[in-house]
């Protein structure tokens, strides 16, 4: 953004920077890439707990006595 200056009636001159910098968006592409497998081991294991929470709540087929035709 533009630098805004602003003009005291005294003898001060105030310059104001308007600067957003979040610190995650200016990662440098060796930054990401040590980052990278972390993310991706964080995503597999949530994506783990789904699989094994859907199969430990999945109906079981002795327990409905429904049983399966051949």
């Amino acid at each position: 953004m533009a630098e805004q200056v602003i003009h005291c009636p005294s003898t001060c001159t105030v310059t104001v920077v308007h600067e957003v910098a979040l610190p995650l968006l200016n990662l440098s592409i060796d930054d990401a890439a040590l980052l990278m497998p972390s993310i991706t081991l964080v995503l597999c294991v949530a994506w783990g707990f789904r699989v094994l929470l859907r199969f430990i709540n999945s109906p079981d087929e002795t327990s409905t006595g429904r049983k399966e035709d051949d």
